[in-house]
Order: C-alpha cells, then sequence, then structure tokens
C-alpha cells in the first residue's frame, strides 16, 4: 500500500521563523500501527501490515490540518494464523464486508513541547466514533518522527461479538498505538 505525507512547517522552530519545512513521504519500512489489549488477563499485542497515510500539517496554521489514515484490517498480525483468521470472521472485524478501518481529523490543537491533541472520526466496521489522539512530533537527524497511542473501547464498534462480548474473556480497552518516519531529509516548504 502508498504512504503519503505531507507535513508543512513541523521543524519551523529549529530553522529560521520564516522559514517552513516540508515532508514529502514517510518510510514505510519504519512506520507502524499496533494494538494491545489484555485476553484473559494477559497481555495481548498486534499489527497492522498494510495502511495508507496521507499528512498535511501546519504547526503554524493548525486549522489547516489534513490527516487520513486508512488501514488494511486483513492485514492484522497477532502472531499467530489462528488469531489472525478469527479477528477477520464477521464477530470481530468481518473483513468480508469492511474492509478498511479509517480516521480522518476533524482538529488539531497544540499542547507545547512539541505535544499536540488530535480530534478525529475513526470508522471501524461501519461505526463511527469521535476520539481523541495525543502524539508528539520529534525531529531526529534528517527524519521527523509522528507517534502516539489512544485508548479505544472495542464494543463500541462492534468487534469481539458473541461470546466474545465478555470483557472477562477479551478486556473492553484497546490501546492504539502509531509511529509514522519521514523518508529523507525535510526540504524548506513554500
Amino acid at each position: 500500500m502508498r504512504h503519503k505525507w505531507v507535513l508543512t512547517g513541523l521543524l519551523a522552530g529549529l530553522m529560521a521563523p520564516a522559514q517552513a519545512v516540508t515532508i514529502i513521504a514517510v518510510d514505510p519500512t519504519k512506520c507502524e500501527v499496533k494494538f494491545v489489549g489484555k485476553q484473559m488477563g494477559v497481555a495481548a499485542a498486534g499489527r497492522f501490515k498494510k495502511f495508507d497515510v496521507a499528512i498535511a500539517l501546519d504547526t503554524n496554521k493548525l486549522p489547516a490540518s489534513r490527516v487520513t489514515v486508512t488501514i488494511d484490517v486483513a492485514s492484522i498480525d497477532t502472531g499467530a494464523r489462528e488469531s489472525d483468521d478469527e479477528v477477520r470472521s464477521s464477530a470481530w472485524f468481518d473483513v468480508k464486508n469492511y474492509p478498511t478501518a479509517k480516521f480522518v481529523l476533524a482538529s488539531v490543537k497544540a499542547l507545547g513541547s512539541n505535544s499536540f491533541q488530535a480530534s478525529g472520526q475513526l470508522t471501524v466496521k461501519g461505526k463511527t466514533r469521535d476520539v481523541s489522539v495525543p502524539f508528539s512530533v520529534k525531529a531526529n537527524g534528517g527524519t521527523s518522527i509522528i507517534e502516539g497511542s489512544f485508548p479505544m473501547k472495542r464494543l463500541q464498534f462492534g468487534l469481539g461479538e458473541g461470546p466474545w462480548a465478555d470483557t472477562d474473556t477479551v478486556a473492553d480497552e484497546v490501546t492504539v498505538q502509531f509511529h509514522f518516519e519521514s523518508a529523507g531529509k525535510p526540504t524548506a516548504g513554500k
């Protein structure tokens, strides 16, 4: 899947005040979307191998920011084939009817110290809910990194129906974690 990242003004604080920075692409080999929950009281983690990321973020013009993350839910990897097959089923992600999950940014605000709070809508299995997503932006040599995590309630999205709805077996709260890293050095923007 394609990974796009357009990031304007993100490192402006590190450069001359009038100069913005534009990062055009992410390095897909250094990007991750993961999740952690609990099954029978034990931590259970996994990741999605395929997703598209499109980010336009100008820290000087936050209202103009745009972010869309689309995940191919069939690309789920829990580390066990049997578990992967189960979570692709209709009781969980129902990948035949709902092949993607999607986050779309509504607004973003600065929290200070390179920290931000994104608000937007997350759609999973045909159900859309408002979510709040804290994230940070860091410079690492010639690259930039956006990373964060947020909790979601799986039952609000119909994930784990029937006997799987028992939160003593699988906890309702799942933490979604993400790491997006730019490909190449930032360049001066217009």
